[in-house]
């Protein structure tokens, strides 16, 4: 598996290439090189279609998480799968990746890796959509509009989950499936963002929500917000999105029933994940009421010096902190 280094994206556009040689002296193909097609037509097969889910199911991934969803035996075999959907011209028009480049933020530790080395991070094009609709039907989920570093913390999480989740036998359910649920209003499933509840003249829109169906049948939903410290935990002014905010309006929609009229399912947690101890014990005493809706984790490398996200199974089997000690979410 490749290694893995800092990285800054937050303030990167979409897509920025570090140089202009497209290999090196070997003549291996660069990774900061822009697309290379050989002229072959790009089909979606099951093993390739797989690829696809997962970024739509959880959003822009790296290369090493992207290779657990997939079925292709050997890193080497499935880095030419990746290289096959971002390089060439797809039977849906155009390529089924893009590659968001970054430069990497400097560090002055021995972590600090060259741009060569820094994993890949993928996501779907509108070709990969057209492929994963024409062999699936239509996908109601929102497609994320959060800063690109926030939207690959996120996914790395949820992917991190879903994957320890099959390990251990239980059923993750994506944004898609609990739309898809029958209690779920079809105003919802309508709206241009189904993760939208109003609330107080305002909003609130979770970084992700998703459920675990457990080896007796049970189920848990729940939302996720990742905070990497660049929220303000209090601040006076109405437009701001402080994590304060947050952490009042989730104990009002939960107490006017709002998720279940708008999502359909009577209950959810919360799952608030940030960069420190300290900052979960600085959440978890502005807590206004109903402490019990909300678990916490500590994950250090969310903050300014990040890391390329690799598979984290602690987040799913080590217990997150709640109101009244640590509770396993790998059980119902």
């Amino acid at each position: 598996m490749p290694p893995h280094g800092a990285l800054s994206l937050d303030r990167a556009p979409s897509l920025i290439v570090a140089r202009m040689k497209t290999h090196d002296a070997l003549g291996r193909r660069l990774a900061t090189a822009g697309r290379q097609p050989t002229g072959k037509v790009v089909r979606p097969t099951e093993a390739r279609l797989r690829v696809l889910t997962a970024l739509a199911r959880h959003g822009p991934l790296p290369a090493p998480i992207l290779y657990a969803f997939s079925p292709t035996r050997g890193y080497d075999n499935f880095r030419k799968t990746l290289r096959d959907l971002y390089h060439e011209r797809s039977v849906h028009g155009g390529a089924y990746l893009e590659r968001p480049f970054v430069t990497p933020r400097r560090r002055t530790d021995a972590r600090a890796l060259a741009v060569d080395c820094q994993p890949a991070v993928y996501r779907l094009t509108d070709a990969g959509r057209a492929a994963l609709e024409a062999a699936y039907g239509p996908d109601d989920a929102p497609r994320g509009n959060a800063p690109l570093v926030h939207q690959l913390l996120t996914a790395a999480t949820t992917a991190s989950i879903e994957l320890a989740a099959r390990q251990a036998g239980c059923r993750y359910l994506s944004t898609h499936d609990l739309l898809a649920d029958a209690r779920c209003p079809e105003a919802t499933r309508q709206a241009a963002n189904p993760l939208r509840i109003p609330v107080d003249g305002t909003a609130l829109i979770p970084d992700a929500l998703f459920g675990l169906e457990y080896p007796d049948g049970r189920k848990r939903r729940f939302a996720l917000e990742l905070d990497r410290g660049t929220e303000p935990q209090h601040r006076s002014g109405a437009q701001r999105n402080t994590v304060q905010k947050k952490l009042s309006h989730y104990p009002t929609v939960y107490e006017r029933g709002r998720h279940q009229h708008h999502w359909g399912f009577p209950r959810f947690v919360v799952l608030m994940l940030t960069t420190s101890e300290q900052r979960v014990q600085t959440m978890r005493s502005r807590i206004p009421r109903w402490p019990a809706l909300f678990l916490f984790k500590a994950q250090p490398d969310l903050g300014a010096f990040w890391e390329v996200p690799t598979f984290r199974p602690e987040l799913f089997e080590t217990p997150w902190t709640g109101a009244h000690g640590p509770v396993d979410i790998s059980r119902a």
